[in-house]
């Protein structure tokens, strides 16, 4: 008898947890291309004359930018491509798309790798900022401003304002560095050469730094951009950086920077000083550093009023692909990093900094089991 009554009530709690669980509501839905009219393709053809052999970095290109672009209160979305043209889509309610490209006079035939939205002029209008990438035979890297005309077209001013950067560039962020109410620009590039990424003399020997492909910050002066790299105590560095995340990380009422940094350089944190230079403090207020460092998000995770970093990584989820897929260094690599020359604790897997009261940060990211996620 107990046992009938024992099944009848397991049976009675998996139905009613179906139910529920039926009945819950999906946190994000689906919006199928036939619907929003978004058909974009980040297509990248690897079988002909450009394949891995001529860049490590041939398949980390490509972003998304969302802004409102005509002021009408939709967001709208731009898309960049690698070997496909870039796209404009302009949000007509509903979640339906144009794709306004052409009229807007938005062109791109370049390796584009990033793009910033931000109103650069002060006019009251989004403009779009775009990464341009590419590989060593390439001479033509420059950066794209696209300033808002107010009538949902632009025109290319990236040189004008002095910020056709032409290094190899992956991401960039405007910010007001110095709280003068105009905004200024720091711009990360990579190698372009892939054989550089791996020699050690190129991390260490300041006579091999290539300025072009290192980080770049830009100074906004009356409205035009100085390259302020050696004056803001930044200075040229060598570092394959992926992206620049910016936030008040100490709460002083000055933006700080993050970058996130692939292979042997652990990852850079700028603090502001207040005084128009910044200091690289990474290794005195944090533990731990992804060794491959694609991205990274700043945000106060746990509502204690101080922000927090997550980087991510490449680290998988199963047993079986971190066995078969990952790079295992010994205990020599290890060793060189953490004394020897970079005085860095790097592992191969995400991060989860949560800021201290005091200041530093505690790594937490196997505790709060997001350490893996391929």
């Amino acid at each position: 008898m107990y046992k009938i009554i024992t099944i009848a009530i397991l049976f009675t709690c998996i139905i009613s947890c179906s139910k529920n669980k039926s009945k819950e509501k999906k946190l994000f839905e689906k919006i199928d291309p036939s619907q929003s009219n978004i058909n974009f393709k980040n297509l990248i053809n690897d079988t002909t004359d450009l394949t891995i052999f001529d860049s490590d970095l041939i398949y980390s290109g490509a972003g998304v930018g969302i802004g409102d672009f005509n002021n009408d209160g939709l967001q709208d979305i731009i898309l960049i491509g690698n070997q496909v043209e870039s796209k404009l889509y302009l949000n007509k309610g509903n979640f339906k798309f144009d794709d306004i490209t052409k009229k807007s006079g938005i062109t791109t035939s370049g390796w584009t790798t990033g793009v910033s939205i931000a109103d650069v002029n002060g006019d009251g209008f989004l403009d779009i900022y775009i990464c341009v990438s590419g590989f060593r035979q390439e001479k033509n890297k420059r950066n794209l401003l696209y300033i808002n005309n107010g009538n949902l077209t632009f025109t290319e001013k990236a040189k004008e304002y002095g910020i056709d950067d032409n290094g190899s560039s992956s991401s960039a962020a405007f910010f007001d560095y110095d709280n003068d109410s105009d905004l200024d620009l720091f711009v990360v590039n990579y190698p372009d050469d892939i054989k550089n990424t791996f020699e050690i003399p190129f991390y260490l020997d300041p006579k091999r730094i290539d300025t072009l492909n290192c980080n770049q910050f830009y100074e906004n002066v009356n409205g035009k951009f100085r390259n302020a790299t050696v004056k803001s105590k930044i200075g040229y560095k060598n570092s394959d950086s992926f992206q620049v995340t910016v936030s008040d990380i100490n709460n002083d009422g000055y933006i700080d920077i993050y970058i996130t940094n692939d292979l042997l350089q652990p990852d850079f944190l700028y603090i502001n000083n207040k005084n128009g230079t910044f200091t690289e403090s990474f290794n005195k207020i944090m533990n731990l550093s992804s060794l491959f460092s694609m991205g990274s998000s700043i945000a106060d995770i746990n509502n204690d009023s101080k922000p927090d970093i997550i980087t991510t990584e490449m680290m998988p989820s199963s047993h079986f692909r971190r066995k078969n897929s990952m790079v295992h260094p010994d205990v020599d690599f290890f060793e060189f990093l953490l004394k020897d020359q970079f005085k860095s604790n790097q592992h191969s897997r995400n991060m989860f900094h949560l800021q201290n009261d005091d200041g530093t940060f505690s790594e937490i990211g196997e505790l709060a089991n997001m350490s893996r996620t391929d």
